[in-house]
């Protein structure tokens, strides 16, 4: 059971990820359409301090979209829902 429980939070979070894209500000919005479609934690750090973020902000929106935007499929390695 907790597959298919897992599954549909996946699927829901899918659905909704789009209006959650559209409610962050669009600095953070820039920075995940500049993320490649898989991607680890150190190519989000790399590429969010080229736009200005320190790595604790950085880290900070890994943890707060994870499983929403997000998925951890491993460790430090992360694939885009959306």
């Amino acid at each position: 059971t907790e597959y298919f429980r897992k599954t549909a939070i996946r699927v829901q979070n899918s659905l909704n990820s789009s209006e959650v894209l559209k409610s962050i500000p669009e600095d953070k919005r820039e920075l995940f359409k500049q993320l490649p479609t898989n991607f680890s934690t150190g190519d989000a750090i790399s590429l969010g301090q080229k736009l200005g973020y320190s790595r604790d902000t950085i880290n900070r929106f890994l943890k707060d979209y994870r499983d929403i935007l997000f998925e951890n499929y491993k460790h430090g390695n992360y694939r885009k829902l959306s």
